[in-house]
């Protein structure tokens, strides 16, 4: 193998490698995006939960 073909051998996978990380980058972007999202929905849904707790009295029920 001459220099040249090492060197083409090594700019396509240098070019797949390259495709790699920019796809992965896009990914992880997106998951830390959803991610994002879904924990306000989570703190959302604890304060539901916690408004509902509130307005429910701590009473026991009547076959106690």
């Amino acid at each position: 193998m001459t220099l040249e073909e090492r060197l083409d051998e090594l700019e396509i996978r240098y070019s797949y490698l390259d495709d790699a990380v920019q796809t992965l980058n896009e990914t992880i972007i997106s998951k830390d995006l959803e991610i994002d999202r879904l924990k306000k929905r989570v703190q959302q849904l604890e304060n539901s939960i916690e408004t509902l707790g509130e307005a429910i009295p701590n009473e026991k029920p009547p076959h106690y």
